[in-house]
């Protein structure tokens, strides 16, 4: 098993800018070849958000790659673990 946690911010009082990108990214992580969960997760006050993700192997959370880095505006950072 590999975890991968993406994390952004938007700044606050951005709640629906957060939703939406969780939105849109969230199904589509679930749908990809490996993926077992995918936890979306944020803290309204401060405008920090994130996703933690559950894989089967490493390569498989591998194969999301770059598209996760420009997904949102900025640069997320992202740990594997």
């Amino acid at each position: 098993m590999f975890a991968r946690l993406v994390l952004f911010n938007f700044g606050p009082g951005m709640r629906s800018a957060a939703d939406e990108l969780a939105g849109d990214l969230a199904p589509q992580i679930r749908g990809l070849r490996g993926c077992k969960s995918v936890t979306v997760f944020g803290d309204d006050l401060d405008g920090q958000y994130g996703l933690f993700v559950l894989w089967d192997t490493q390569e498989d959370a591998g194969r999301r790659g770059e598209r996760d880095r420009t997904a949102a505006s900025g640069t997320p950072g992202r740990e594997g673990y």
